[in-house]
């Protein structure tokens, strides 16, 4: 038996009242799913976004340096 007509033989096998809910109940999974996906490509695309702002840093700078220098500067320490 096929996977479609294993699907007619349950859709067969219900009540009106149970088929709109499962309809309803898939439209709605269909929906979320949807809505995930268009999360997910906006969060991709401002991580692409994030990525293009990225810079190399030499191989001999300071992190430490800097930050003191940073906390310097912003603070007087």
């Amino acid at each position: 038996m096929s996977t479609r007509e294993i699907a007619i033989s349950i859709i067969d096998s219900m009540t009106e009242e149970e088929l709109n809910e499962f309809v309803l109940r898939y439209k709605s999974e269909r929906e979320q799913s949807a809505k995930k996906t268009n999360d997910l490509s906006e969060k991709r695309q401002a991580f692409l976004e994030i990525q293009k702002m990225r810079k190399k840093v030499p191989d001999d700078f300071d992190y430490k340096k800097e930050l003191a220098e940073y906390r310097d500067e912003r603070y007087g320490n």
